[in-house]
């Protein structure tokens, strides 16, 4: 009698075991369905209209966010219809499928992935490109470089995440003159980045959208140097890179970065993106993450 109650445990553990075994399977399948799907959006996007903009990124992931709970609630009727914890596994499978399995799994991971919204920093990156940084963990990660693209977040008043390229690091002076700067940094020889004119389809200006034209005005492709690292950025010529807001906002042309603190700017100078020249340089507890350039 003993024997035979411990053997119905078991089979009740093992029955209990497989139930939950499937939910991964399910949300696995349904990932796999959504990615489709969002590479059939961003198809759809390119074959009647333009794809660089916030717009036709939102459709894509609707429409696989939309997937991913329908599939889910299909598979789960399939093998739970006749069992009686039927709709508490319909939760955890729709749950696990609309929060995206992967990032379930990659919570403890210190590199991360996520796309790019606007073209703030084009033409190094555009609307929909997909960008992977590390995650800013320790001191020692925030040790950042001239030149490295960053993730951070603002303040109160501007609570968003954005992208930005670091062009000063703690005791660095920086002195604006036009279009161009002077950088003093501690233990380096001084420098005067100035910018080098391209080619306007060096910086793929095709890529931009109607608006960011609208907005961007006139735009002219520009590669800039600092300390041996080449990038290319937009500018506009006869434009100084500081209006008389931004120069207020900063006490001067000439801002000194404070320990613990970095300025940083967009790639896109006249995008109206929000950088330094907005928020000053910002502290390093703003800032997420090193985005990994190839």
């Amino acid at each position: 009698m003993l024997a035979a109650i411990r053997s119905k445990k078991r089979f009740q553990l093992s029955k209990i075991i497989l139930n939950f075994s499937v939910v991964p399977l399910i949300a696995g399948i349904v990932y796999i369905g959504r990615l489709v799907l969002t590479l059939f959006g961003q198809w759809i996007c390119n074959s009647f209209g333009s794809c660089n903009s916030l717009g036709s990124i939102m459709l894509s992931h609707t429409l696989s966010e939309f997937f991913g709970i329908i599939l889910s609630l299909f598979f789960g009727w399939i093998y739970f219809r006749k069992k009686s914890n039927f709709f508490i596994f319909i939760i955890i499978s729709a749950i696990l499928t609309w929060t995206n399995p992967l990032n379930l799994l990659n919570l403890s991971r210190s590199e991360r992935t996520r796309t790019v919204l606007d073209n703030k920093m084009a033409p190094a990156y555009f609307v929909g490109d997909r960008i992977r940084y590390n995650i800013i963990k320790t001191e020692a990660d925030r040790s950042l470089k001239h030149g490295d693209i960053i993730l951070f977040e603002g303040n109160e008043k501007s609570p968003e995440s954005y992208l930005g390229r670091v062009l000063g690091v703690p005791g660095d002076q920086i002195e604006f003159r036009g279009l161009n700067y002077f950088l003093r940094a501690p233990g380096r020889l001084p420098v005067d980045v100035a910018l080098k004119e391209l080619p306007i389809s060096a910086c793929r200006v095709n890529l931009l959208s109607d608006m960011d034209l609208a907005l961007g005005g006139k735009l002219d492709c520009f590669e800039e140097s600092l300390y041996q690292i080449n990038y290319k950025v937009l500018q506009r010529k006869g434009l100084p890179l500081l209006s008389y807001l931004e120069i207020d906002r900063l006490g001067g042309e000439t801002v000194r970065v404070s320990a613990n603190h970095y300025f940083v700017l967009c790639d896109n100078r006249i995008s109206h993106c929000k950088d330094s020249r907005f928020f000053g340089p910002i502290p390093d507890k703003w800032i997420l993450g090193r985005v990994i350039t190839e």
